[in-house]
């Protein structure tokens, strides 16, 4: 998202990069506060609720995005797409961490150079999207939140099954 908020805020809404550039510093803002926020969404929701209302986020803004016509309501779906982003690389650590304690070094690793895949992946996948159009980019965030989801309650899913008691 980084690389392509304020680029998708420009081309779309035909404005200078600079005002383009209001949707990074609201993505970098939305991040940084959605962190600080899980605390309480871990709380309310736990880890997989966490996952859920990020993914959820993450696809309502996107969706925010395409309706879009004006910088303002741009830059409010970008803050949106943000604040989804955020809990979701640390609460599947956490539960990775949780699941794998005898094993969190290689875990961790493991998750880490999925991700370091993702950011290679990712803007490669942005050139090819942004052909079609520069708010297809977003799908991009939006379907990987979809697929991290699901994931996540496939494992939330077996873990519960594994660690219930034998009769």
């Amino acid at each position: 998202m980084f690389v392509w908020s304020s680029k998708v805020a420009s081309d779309v809404l035909h404005t200078t990069p600079a005002r383009g550039n209001l949707a990074l510093v609201g993505l970098g803002a939305a991040l940084g506060i959605g962190r600080l926020s899980a605390v309480c969404w871990l709380r309310w929701l736990g880890n997989l609720g966490t996952i859920w209302l990020s993914a959820s986020l993450v696809i309502a803004g996107t969706l925010v995005a395409l309706a879009a016509r004006g910088l303002t309501v741009m830059v409010i779906a970008i803050i949106i797409i943000g604040l989804g982003i955020s809990a979701i690389f640390s609460t599947i650590l956490g539960l990775a961490g949780d699941r794998f304690s005898a094993e969190t070094g290689t875990v961790f690793g493991a998750i880490i150079a999925l991700a370091m895949f993702g950011g290679v992946a990712g803007p490669s996948l942005g050139a090819y999207a942004i052909t079609y159009g520069p708010l297809h980019v977003l799908w991009i965030p939006a379907v990987s939140a979809l697929v991290i989801g699901l994931f996540a309650a496939i494992a939330g899913r077996q873990t519960s099954h594994s660690r219930k008691p034998a009769a």
